[in-house]
């Protein structure tokens, strides 16, 4: 971002001192100075290009390192218990969903 702010610093101030500058000097000054622009806006899109090959690839690489996540810390309680109790409190209760936090 910054090499970003740094060219449209650097063409702005071309541009002025080329609109400046074009009464006096002829026009193989102009078109050097274009050319030169050129150079470092191919030189910053390289750079550019370079840098998002390297983040996207730092970003797969850590992306197949993250192992799953158990969903949510809530679950359903486990039916376990073949106790007269248990069974009479499964029926009064079988249109409740009860839930044991972990």
């Amino acid at each position: 971002m910054n090499h970003l702010k740094l060219l449209l610093f650097y063409i702005s101030c071309s541009l002025y001192f080329n609109c400046f500058i074009q009464s006096t000097m002829t026009y193989t000054i102009q078109q050097s100075s274009m050319n030169h622009i050129d150079l470092k806006m191919k030189e910053i899109e390289e750079q550019n290009n370079l840098w998002k090959n390297q983040v996207q690839h730092d970003n797969e690489s850590q992306s197949l390192m993250i192992s799953p996540v158990r969903f949510g810390v809530w679950k359903k309680s486990k039916r376990n218990g073949k106790h007269k109790r248990n069974r009479h409190r499964r029926k009064l209760n079988r249109h409740k969903k009860i839930l044991h936090y972990l």
